[in-house]
């Protein structure tokens, strides 16, 4: 179980007030992370303590969709222009980190969506999300 992801997801409420809870999503129900199953699915909302992890794919919609949300229906290049904002982001090392083996590809794009959408970044000291500088 991954505890840094745990926390970084519990205080992400901007991310946490997207969820649209489905089967398979990843959530937190206080012991442990689960995935949400027919029957959990049919009470998750009333369980104000459980809080949606989200995938790797998730955070990539999120910011696809917020970085992208002014842009026209049909643009193109919308997927070419996420990436290489995502690459050019990686390559700044003003992130707010450095590495770290236990990084995974989910919480750099966790990192990326919260920069890029709204300006925080992941302070491991006070295990906060906060506002850039």
């Amino acid at each position: 179980m991954d505890k840094e992801l745990i926390l970084m997801s519990k205080e992400a409420t901007e991310i946490r007030e997207l969820w649209k809870p489905q089967r398979g999503d990843k959530y937190f129900d206080g012991d442990g992370i689960e995935l949400l199953g027919l029957y959990t699915l049919s009470i998750v909302e009333e369980m104000e303590d459980w809080f949606w992890v989200p995938h790797q794919e998730d955070l990539q919609t999120i910011a696809y969709e917020g970085m992208t949300k002014d842009w026209h229906e049909d643009a193109c290049c919308k997927d070419l222009y996420i990436m290489d904002q995502f690459v050019e982001w990686y390559n700044d090392h003003s992130w707010g980190f450095s590495y770290d083996p236990d990084t995974t590809i989910t919480k750099l794009w966790f990192h990326f969506t919260m920069k890029m959408l709204y300006n925080k970044f992941w302070n491991k000291g006070t295990k906060k999300w906060e506002l850039s500088k």
